[in-house]
């Protein structure tokens, strides 16, 4: 790794008068008892009692110098993405790598996303086994997805078909329903954070905007994620809660069937207008699928998922028990079959796309 460490080292200032970045004295990044430092993360709240104070110094089998660079696949203004390899275990991950010179909004974001994801642990759930703090450069070691996003796979494959939506939507709400019960709410979910293998698996990921809240009754008020993809009582500014997310998942499942946003585009427009979008979700009716293309069960399904009003939208739980869920059977196996034919054009795609970013970036610095 010492040729991604040299490449992207910036060191930034580390102390700053908004004291968004709490330096302690062995250089790590600590917010109260969670701490991202050079040897990985401790987080004090997850720690047994008996452990001593110089926990954060543990060694781990991630550190950072046991990872090799193999790829780079995604490129920003904000960092690069590597798929990396483990020396001593073969296994495969995904790397950002951030300098911390960034806003003091973007660094508390970052700082949001490893704790939630390093306190939210499902199977469908994007895990990050450790981050690290080194030289003034983030790196947050993520699981390895060698089929990129639910965007990247539409792309490709144009409307995927109700048995592989069956699959898609019972695993993402198993891992909204885990992420509600702990009291966290998402904020961005849209196709491109549902991140897929060629094994059919899918798991959600970027918690960068997720939320906390007290209880099962709390409510929040942020107005924070991607508004093509926020619920009507989100976008206006109103007050919301865990049901925001699940109009943001509906929303994603009636894209991904018929590869293309839901709402019309004005012929000629391209893109909508903040003021449009907002029209629309709010005073227009929710978009439906075509009843001719489309099963009575899954209309169904997306239907309870766009209910414009919060209180008769239903919650995850209520939705796995939904028919559309509970009569399907397609497994994992069968979905990766499906997939198989489209694998080398997404990887393709990404490496093209992580390319041209990456060239976007280096005119834009000139």
């Amino acid at each position: 790794m010492a040729k991604l460490l040299k490449k992207n080292a910036k060191p930034p200032p580390l102390a700053f008068e908004e004291e968004s970045m709490k330096i302690d004295s062995t250089g790590g990044w600590s917010e109260g008892s969670f701490v991202v430092g050079t040897k990985g993360i401790t987080d004090k709240k997850k720690e047994q009692k008996e452990l001593g104070e110089d926990d954060r110094t543990k060694p781990t089998k991630f550190l950072l110098e046991s990872l090799e660079q193999l790829e780079m696949i995604g490129f920003g203004s904000s960092g690069r993405v590597y798929h990396v390899l483990h020396k001593e275990t073969k296994e495969n991950f995904a790397l950002k790598a951030i300098p911390m010179d960034c806003s003091k909004q973007a660094r508390l974001q970052l700082l949001d996303e490893i704790r939630a994801l390093s306190r939210l642990q499902h199977k469908n759930i994007v895990s990050c086994p450790d981050a690290f703090l080194v030289d003034g450069v983030l790196y947050i070691l993520l699981e390895y997805f060698d089929c990129g996003s639910l965007a990247d796979l539409v792309k490709v494959s144009g409307p995927i078909p109700e048995k592989v939506l069956a699959s898609f939507s019972k695993q993402i709400l198993e891992a909204i329903n885990f992420c509600h019960k702990q009291h966290y709410i998402h904020r961005d979910l849209k196709p491109s954070n549902f991140l897929v293998n060629s094994k059919g698996t899918v798991k959600v990921a970027d918690f960068g905007t997720s939320s906390r809240l007290q209880g099962n009754t709390s409510i929040a008020s942020t107005w924070v994620g991607t508004v093509t993809y926020m619920s009507p009582e989100r976008i206006k500014g109103g007050e919301y809660t865990y049901e925001s997310d699940i109009w943001s998942f509906g929303l994603t499942i009636f894209e991904i069937a018929v590869s293309h946003y839901p709402y019309p585009i004005a012929e000629g427009v391209g893109q909508f207008g903040f003021w449009e979008l907002l029209d629309l979700i709010v005073q227009k009716p929710a978009p439906l699928l075509p009843k001719d293309k489309y099963s009575p069960q899954f209309c169904d399904f997306v239907g309870k998922c766009l209910e414009k009003e919060t209180e008769k939208r239903p919650s995850a739980e209520t939705l796995l028990k939904h028919p559309f869920l509970s009569t399907s059977t397609t497994t994992n196996e069968e979905v990766a079959s499906w997939m198989a034919p489209f694998i080398d054009r997404i990887k393709e795609n990404i490496k093209k796309a992580a390319i041209e970013a990456e060239k976007d970036v280096a005119i834009n610095e000139k």
